[in-house]
């Protein structure tokens, strides 16, 4: 059984991380990051970029 103190406070606020992968999304990238950013809970944001032959 869990105990007490290992659950979150259901009057806290959420949180959430996002993960973003971006392959050749220069054109889009920034707008989907601000997008991202803008949405309610959302604590961080990271982008993963591997292998792009664009300006990502």
């Amino acid at each position: 059984m869990s105990d007490q103190r290992d659950r979150p406070d259901a009057g806290a606020p959420a949180v959430v991380d996002v993960v973003m992968p971006a392959r050749n999304e220069a054109t889009t990238v920034a707008d989907n990051v601000a997008a991202a950013i803008g949405c309610r809970h959302v604590r961080t944001v990271i982008v993963v970029d591997d292998g792009s032959t664009d300006d990502t």
